[in-house]
């Protein structure tokens, strides 16, 4: 059973100590939780923005676009 959550937005760096970032959000949407996602990271090789992305994650890259990620999260919690 899908508990949608509304207004809720995970952020996330990519590289992360015995996971990914998108393993992350897949594993946290394995539990039936309702949410954006963001993974930011240095490395833009097509594979790893296409994971992030296949996880439902927007790909921000590094150095970050702090007005750009602003925006996404107010639009979540609009």
């Amino acid at each position: 059973m899908r508990i949608p959550i509304s207004s809720e937005v995970v952020v996330t760096d990519y590289r992360l100590p015995g996971i990914n970032g998108a393993l992350l959000i897949k594993q946290v949407r394995m539990t039936g939780l309702c949410f954006r996602a963001v993974v930011i990271s240095a490395y833009t090789d097509q594979a790893t923005i296409n994971e992030a992305k296949e996880a439902g994650a927007t790909f921000l890259s590094k150095p970050v676009d702090f007005e750009l990620l602003g925006l996404l999260v107010r639009e979540v919690l609009a």
